[in-house]
């Protein structure tokens, strides 16, 4: 809804969102503080809200202080120049861009996820389910599952994550590795990583890292120990109370594929000497290394039970205490497991699974085994769900994943995929799965993306979404569409009801008002809310408003043009003279009143050379604000008195109580934009193109844009520059001496202004040999503009005419031009009625712009446009507007009462004459509910 705030999307999938501030930074027309010099910097849009007003009314004031909300409110178009006159001041801003918001993804693809530990009675007031996704970029996300947003991004490793083992419920510790080199050595990272603070500390033994990949880190039970587990090499433990290294394991076997510790063991000191006793009646295949390779056996360390189990299926418990490590034979499984890939315990029960699919399920507390015979798929990752007493088994396979229950027979639900998930739209592969509840499993997909299935694994939804938002936001087009037409309605204007009000209740006492529109309704924008009950410009500023709150782009470029010209009307009507002058004028005189003077071309010699800089052109440009399209001319009088006997108006009065006029409207709204091309003011699209024509002077290399810059300045009245131009030909071009002889003509009629008869019809006999734009040129020399506007119009020359009378013509010429352009432009051929209105619009022929709309059954606009005509007394309601005023009204009133709005609905059938008054009645009497 606002201009002033940026969305920006990254190539890494983050969305940054920047709000637009503007600083003061000084005066326009005073020199800038010391520290301030050699800043870039725009004008602003309005007058200064930060410096007492003089001699200006109590709504100007108002409209002055008011917070802008679209980027129009706040900067000027480059090419404004602030009126001298302005009795406030404009200020010069500089930009800053602060970010307010990010909406961010994880950096790179997840390659492995691990939950947090779960709740319990002792962390259950300070648990936060955090899941933690490792990336193949190195980066590891921490996602909140309440908040389905990412808490925190970590950049922890340089190269893909391998695994995440939590140490408690604010710190874990993860591992990575980067792919081998030629000489086949891996590059291992492992960190241990504090949530809160966000702190990541390295954990190394060596000065170098281990050339070994590492296959798993596991910590224990208790979180006394992490063992680390090289491919073919020593087990390695540490101390993670003190972040030590404790011991290598130097034995034999040399290395094992897989490790888990058991939760169980530690609880009893019975049961620790029962297994010392054990461990020493059975004969073990392997010699434990003692001292040499130990660091100080640390005493107030747990017993904790480590599994380890051969590539041949053969497992084995050692017993840690400190540097301490004892060995025992536990009931071997070679027999059912070939190949072992993963271990999981819970309590006294174990589960294997190897890379024939094969499950072993092992009870510790009785030495009992059993064998499940899978189909053939490796055995990828085994977890138990949390909570006690909870036997669901979630088992990831190559090609398929399984939830079970430990003590039934048969699979709770399963999903299974083709070894090339995702291609050819086959189902999504799974890379890494993890519990993230009791009862919910969380998967990283092979498309990238986090997901939570529900137990039976047929409904979903992405772990990190936006779908969830603290308050209601403002959306019209979430509700239906006479619901939408409703509010735009409450919005637009509310004449019906005393104060203008967002209480529903008020609105409209008589029918049920839903829901959705009430919460769209306390949904506006703040800035928004306070703009439309303040409204200091009344209905059009409303109805502006409304149109940018919707993201209507026509009726949004509709109001802004309405408001301009309203008000610019408006104020000029509030000077006795200008009524004066438009009754004694006719609409379109044969008078040259306000004509340009061809003498009041700026001597851009010196300052538009082609050597012209940057410098120079901003000199060129600040010139221009001395400009006028309006010769002073002479002090007669427009016409003759009125029937009256009122004292007539002369020229030089006109031109002042216009530009008073301009200069009071643009202290209450922004000047019009260059996007609205041929619609704004004359003397401001003069300025324009001007300011543009320089530009390309400035910046000219070859001939051919040298002629194109001397014909503009020759249209524009700029004859001096042209001439110079002119003359700037080689004589080696083609064009020399043509333009050698219009240099001469162009000085010579700037001195004389005979002989305009014998150049008007050279002129008019180039045109019918189609020569055009050089009849113009010529018609232009002696000040026939309006009649070089109409060959170009006859020969479908639209746009350029346009062009020309606004850079040249005075207001009521243009209107004959623009008028002919917008019955063009209604034409069957054409069919271009939106286009029309808009043009009609910038003439002021306000009645003409309330018929045209009411004609294309743009019922809504044309009453709320016509309400805004009476309001700012551009239209009367007399007999000669009464029959538009009661049938737009009627029109109105049936539309309000086609989407419910019965107090709209009363107050305009009332405004319809003796019809609207019958449908009146009959709407009361078919509709009791409508009585108040």
């Amino acid at each position: 809804t606002s201009e002033l705030r940026v969305a920006v999307f990254t190539s890494e999938g983050k969305i940054l969102i920047w709000d637009v501030e503007t600083t003061p930074i000084g005066i326009y027309g005073q020199e800038l503080p010391e520290e301030q010099a050699g800043c870039p910097y725009v004008i602003s849009a309005l007058p200064s809200r930060n410096l007492s007003l003089v001699d200006v009314q109590e709504e100007e004031e108002s409209a002055c202080e008011s917070t802008p909300l679209t980027l129009g409110d706040t900067v000027a178009p480059y090419w404004f120049l602030p009126p001298k006159t302005s009795p406030v001041p404009y200020t010069l801003l500089t930009f800053k861009m602060l970010l307010g918001g990010l909406w961010t993804v994880l950096l790179g693809t997840p390659s492995v996820i691990r939950m947090c530990p779960p709740l319990t009675t002792k962390n259950w007031s300070i648990y936060v389910p955090l899941l933690v996704v490792g990336t193949t970029s190195g980066s590891v996300g921490v996602v909140n599952l309440y908040t389905k947003s990412l808490h925190k991004e970590l950049s922890v490793h340089t190269c893909t994550v391998r695994g995440i083992e939590w140490l408690n419920e604010t710190s874990f510790v993860s591992y990575a590795q980067t792919q081998p080199n030629s000489s086949g050595q891996i590059r291992n990272e492992i960190s241990i990583t504090d949530v809160q603070k966000g702190q990541s500390t390295p954990l190394k033994r060596h000065e170098s890292s281990h050339s070994k990949p590492i296959e798993m880190i596991r910590v224990s039970s208790h979180k006394n120990y992490l063992v680390i587990n090289y491919k073919d090499s020593p087990l390695e433990f540490w101390d993670m109370k003190n972040f030590t290294f404790l011991r290598e394991l130097v034995s034999n076997p040399p290395s094992f594929p897989l490790v888990e510790w058991v939760p169980s063991h530690g609880r009893s000191k019975n049961k620790s000497d029962k297994s010392d006793s054990v461990a020493n009646s059975i004969t073990v295949d392997f010699d434990v290394a003692m001292g040499t390779t130990g660091s100080k056996i640390l005493q107030s360390l747990e017993r904790e039970t480590l599994t380890v189990m051969g590539k041949e299926g053969e497992m084995w418990q050692l017993i840690v205490e400190g540097s301490k490590v004892k060995v025992t034979r536990s009931t071997p499984t070679q027999t059912w497991l070939n190949g072992p890939t993963c271990l999981a315990w819970k309590g006294e029960l174990m589960v294997g699974g190897d890379s024939h699919g094969s499950l072993v399920f092992i009870d510790n507390k009785d030495s009992q085994a059993k064998a499940m015979e899978t189909p053939r798929s490796v055995v990828k990752k085994i977890r138990f769900a949390p909570g006690k007493g909870n036997a669901k088994l979630l088992i990831l396979y190559a090609t398929r994943v399984d939830i079970r229950e430990v003590f039934k027979d048969g699979i709770l639900s399963q999903m299974k995929w083709p070894s090339a998930g995702g291609k050819n739209g086959d189902p999504l592969a799974i890379d890494d799965a993890e519990w993230a509840t009791s009862d919910k499993p969380a998967f990283v997909m092979s498309d990238g993306s986090l997901r939570i299935y529900n137990l039976k694994l047929t409904q979903c939804h992405a772990i990190i979404c936006c779908s969830d938002f603290e308050k209601p936001f403002f959306s019209p087009h979430c509700v239906s569409a006479q619901s939408s037409l409703r509010l735009k309605s409450m919005l637009q204007q509310q004449p019906w009801n005393v104060d203008y009000t967002f209480e529903t209740d008020e609105l409209d006492e008589s029918v049920v008002v839903e829901k959705s529109v009430k919460q769209q309704m306390m949904a506006v924008p703040l800035e928004f809310k306070k703009a439309l009950i303040e409204a200091p410009l009344g209905t059009p500023q409303r109805c502006l408003l409304t149109a940018i709150l919707f993201g209507d782009e026509l009726e949004t470029r509709f109001w802004s043009l309405a408001l301009y010209y309203l008000l610019r009307e408006k104020n000029r009507r509030s000077d006795y003279r200008y009524n004066l002058f438009r009754q004694a004028s006719p609409r379109n005189p044969s008078s040259d009143f306000l004509c340009p003077d061809s003498s009041a071309s700026i001597s851009i010699n010196s300052k538009a050379s082609s050597s012209l800089g940057p410098k120079g052109l901003v000199d060129t440009l600040l010139a221009l604000d001395n400009l006028s399209l309006d010769s002073e001319g002479d002090d007669s009088v427009v016409s003759s008195p009125t029937a009256t006997g009122e004292p007539t108006v002369s020229t030089e009065e006109v031109v002042a109580l216009l530009e008073e006029a301009r200069v009071k409207t643009l202290m209450l709204v922004p000047p019009l934009d260059f996007c609205f091309d041929h619609l704004v003011d004359p003397q401001a699209f003069h300025q324009m193109q001007l300011s543009r024509a320089l530009l390309h002077d400035c910046r000219r290399l070859t001939t051919e844009q040298t002629r194109c810059c001397a014909e503009r300045m020759l249209l524009l009245g700029q004859a001096d520059r042209a001439v110079q131009l002119l003359l700037e030909a080689e004589p080696s071009s083609a064009h020399y001496f043509t333009d050698a002889l219009k240099a001469c003509l162009t000085a010579t009629i700037r001195s004389s202004g005979a002989s305009q008869s014998t150049i008007k019809l050279v002129a008019t006999n180039l045109i019918a040999n189609s020569m055009l734009m050089e009849g113009v040129q010529l018609l232009c020399l002696i000040d026939k503009s309006q009649d070089a506007c109409r060959y170009m119009q006859t020969y479908e020359e639209w746009h350029k005419s346009l062009w020309l009378a606004k850079s040249t013509l005075h207001e009521r010429d243009c209107y004959e031009v623009f008028s002919r352009w917008a019955e063009h432009l209604c034409s069957p051929g054409v069919n271009q009625k939106n286009r029309a209105l808009e043009v009609m619009l910038s003439l002021g022929d306000f009645r003409r712009t309330v018929e045209m709309l009411h004609n294309t059954r743009h019922f809504d606009l044309a009453a709320v446009f016509l309400e805004s005509c009476l309001e700012y007394g551009v239209l009367q309601r007399n007999k000669d507007t009464l029959s538009l005023i009661e049938a737009v009204s009627l029109d109105y009133a049936q539309h309000l009462q086609s989407i419910g709005l019965s107090r709209g609905t009363r107050h305009y059938f009332g405004k319809a004459g003796e019809r609207g008054r019958q449908l009146l009645e009959q709407y009361l009497t078919s509709s009791p509910r409508s009585k108040t």
